[in-house]
């Protein structure tokens, strides 16, 4: 076990919510605020740009992933998901189809997320991945029973597969 990459930490996080259970756009625009208060949120590199990040979390948003596939040509199925992926190399789609397909799961398409560099720094410029969606459902009767603990296992093998 790597003991520096065994322990995560976090320098402070929000939690805002809807008591009513509906999402809104002011949901999102209170998030963004928090985030902009928190000054100390990570380190900032030489260049005052560049810093470890931050991002929001949400539920999926299945109209607006349905959307985005029927842009792409692709129309998604009943049960399906949706992984983030920071690809350093093309060919790692390559094997993260082959582990999908490994566990009876069935890659629809891949989503290149848009991206605002203006804000970045030059170290963050250097490195910054291709970000990426991947479209994930069950190849099968039997993977659609069981599709979460598929996509549990599969998460965990393309992450040792990349460490």
């Amino acid at each position: 076990m790597d003991l520096l990459r065994s322990f995560k930490d976090n320098c402070g996080f929000g939690l805002l919510a809807s008591i009513d259970n509906k999402p809104t756009h002011q949901n999102v625009e209170d998030a963004i605020i928090s985030l902009e208060r928190m000054m100390h949120r990570g380190a900032i590199a030489a260049d005052g740009k560049s810093g470890d990040g931050s991002g929001l979390l949400f539920g999926m948003p299945v109209e607006f992933m349905n959307r985005e596939a029927e842009k792409l040509g692709v129309s998604l199925p009943e049960q399906f998901a949706v992984g983030m992926l920071f690809l350093q190399d093309k060919k790692q789609k390559i094997k993260i189809d082959e582990l999908c397909a490994k566990n009876d799961l069935k890659v629809l398409l891949y989503r290149s997320v848009p991206v605002d560099t203006n804000a970045l720094g030059e170290q963050a410029l250097a490195s910054l991945p291709d970000i990426v969606q991947v479209f994930v459902a069950p190849n099968s009767i039997i993977a659609s029973k069981r599709f979460d603990a598929l996509l549990f296992l599969t998460r965990r093998e393309i992450e040792a597969a990349f460490n």
